[in-house]
C-alpha cells in the first residue's frame, strides 16, 4: 500500500472494510486517518467512504456514519453512487429514521442514478423497522414498476 494511486487507495479501502467487518472500528478509522493525513499523496474516493460508513453503521455508529456520509457528499470531485446512498440509507434504518432514509433515496433519484434491489431492500427496511407498513409497500410496489423483482431476503 505503500505505492502512488489507485492500487494503493483501493488497499486501504479494503482495510477499512475489513477492520468494519472485524468490528475493529477504531482500526477503521485510523486507516482513514491515515489516508486524510496522507498530505496528497492519496485522496479518498467514494469507496473510501462509502467503507468507512458501513463500518461505522453497523457496528452500532450509524449517527456517526451519516456525519461522514455529509463530509462525503460536500467534498468536490467525489460521485455518489447507490451503493454511497444505500450505506447512508442503512445507517437511518439502524436509527429508526425511515423519512431520512426515504430522502436519501429520492436525492439518488433527483442525482439521475437508478435505484437497485440494495437501495429499495435498505429503503424498505427502514420503513419495515419503524412500523411503517404502507409506505414499505408503496416502495415494493415502485420496485416492481422499476423492473426489479424482490428477493427473499
Amino acid at each position: 500500500a505503500r505505492s502512488n494511486g489507485k492500487d494503493s487507495i483501493n488497499c486501504y479501502n479494503a482495510a477499512i472494510a475489513t477492520c468494519g467487518k472485524a468490528k475493529r472500528i477504531d482500526m477503521a478509522l485510523e486507516v482513514f486517518e491515515m489516508i486524510e493525513n496522507s498530505k496528497g499523496k492519496l485522496t479518498p474516493n467514494t469507496v473510501t467512504y462509502t467503507a468507512l460508513v458501513a463500518s461505522l453503521s453497523t457496528n452500532g455508529m450509524a449517527d456517526v456514519a451519516l456525519k461522514i456520509f455529509d463530509q462525503m457528499s460536500s467534498r468536490k470531485g467525489l460521485k455518489l453512487d447507490t451503493i454511497a446512498y444505500s450505506a447512508a440509507m442503512d445507517a437511518c434504518a439502524r436509527l429508526g429514521e425511515w423519512k431520512k432514509a426515504l430522502s436519501f433515496l429520492d436525492r439518488l433519484l433527483n442525482s439521475g442514478l437508478r435505484p437497485d434491489l440494495t437501495t429499495y431492500s435498505t429503503a424498505i427496511n427502514a420503513c419495515a423497522k419503524t412500523g411503517q407498513y404502507v409506505m414499505a409497500f408503496q416502495l415494493l410496489t415502485e420496485m416492481g414498476y422499476e423492473g426489479i423483482k424482490p428477493d427473499s431476503v
